[in-house]
């Protein structure tokens, strides 16, 4: 019964382990016609301490009002690219870790839980998973998850990747302070 017992309480989301804030940041632009899929995903994780923050990257559709609908922290600056609004949302950021979720993209109600449990049993900087369609999401999302990016495409090994897709990728926030966050020029 021991074995048994310590088997039950090794599980990653344990009750008694205190789990780290986590930031979810989403840069958006003209992001109107998908981000209300991607706000209810996010309204609906199961995970304790987290935030969102929406970083408007200066749409000029009803992206912001949207936003506004939900229960986050809606930054809105000029139109600047990708890699200035990922940087907005990393330095607004108060979690220990950052998760990037792309506006035309819906996390499971799990996916902060397991990105914790793969930061509190490692000392990687960055971690991440594939670009998963769901059933039924018709033709367009069957041509992006047979894109790069998709777990074939991406996975080396059952835990490596070549790259950390960008529509969800996360990093510990000092370690993406520490270079500086992303590159400009990436817009």
């Amino acid at each position: 019964l021991q074995v048994i017992g310590k088997v039950f309480t090794d599980v990653p989301f344990a009750s008694e382990r205190e789990l780290p804030r986590i930031s979810v940041v989403v840069c958006s632009y003209n992001g109107a016609s998908t981000i209300r899929d991607t706000m209810e995903g996010l309204a609906n994780l199961d995970y304790p301490n987290y935030e969102v923050i929406v970083v408007n990257d200066g749409s000029t559709d009803a992206t912001p009002s949207i936003a506004n609908e939900y229960e986050v922290r809606l930054i809105s600056t000029e139109n600047r690219g990708l890699s200035n609004a990922r940087n907005t949302g990393m330095y607004e950021a108060s979690g220990e870790i950052i998760a990037y979720i792309d506006d035309d993209a819906y996390p499971d109600s799990q996916w902060l839980k397991y990105l914790a449990s793969a930061y509190m049993s490692s000392d990687h900087g960055g971690v991440g998973g594939p670009n998963i369609k769901p059933a039924g999401d018709g033709p367009l999302a069957d041509c992006v998850a047979n894109s790069p990016g998709g777990p074939l495409h991406v996975l080396t090994t059952d835990e490596l990747a070549e790259h950390i897709p960008g529509c969800n990728m996360t990093f510990r926030r000092a370690a993406l302070l520490e270079i500086n966050g992303f590159d400009p020029v990436y817009r």
